[in-house]
């Protein structure tokens, strides 16, 4: 299962639609510190969720660039449905499917 800053970090990659430096991402995420999103990059990196994609100018250094990965998608839907079925006898799949289709 993934942890909060985890999650945080590849919704972040997704929504960007492109490459980012860690940098990048700390700036979106004003909680983290560099060391921490350095840290959990290298997490998402040993699973495999989040791929170098490449190297671009951070002010005046030169950094990586990272893009989640298909598989970072299959582990977030597979942790949702393991959520779910901790509510299957409180929430309906109805009921799920509704909110699901009003967000």
């Amino acid at each position: 299962m993934l942890s909060q800053r985890e999650i945080d970090m590849l919704n972040i990659l997704w929504q960007a639609k492109k490459p980012m430096t860690c940098s990048d991402i700390v700036a979106e995420k004003k909680e983290l510190t560099q060391n921490t999103g350095t840290a959990v990059i290298r997490r998402l990196l040993a699973e495999g969720l989040i791929e170098i994609h490449g190297t671009a100018y951070c002010g005046r250094v030169l950094g990586r660039t990272y893009v989640p990965t298909q598989k970072s998608k299959e582990v977030i839907l597979q942790d949702f449905v393991e959520q779910y079925r901790g509510f299957k006898d409180v929430i309906s799949v109805s009921e799920l499917v509704e909110k699901l289709e009003n967000l």
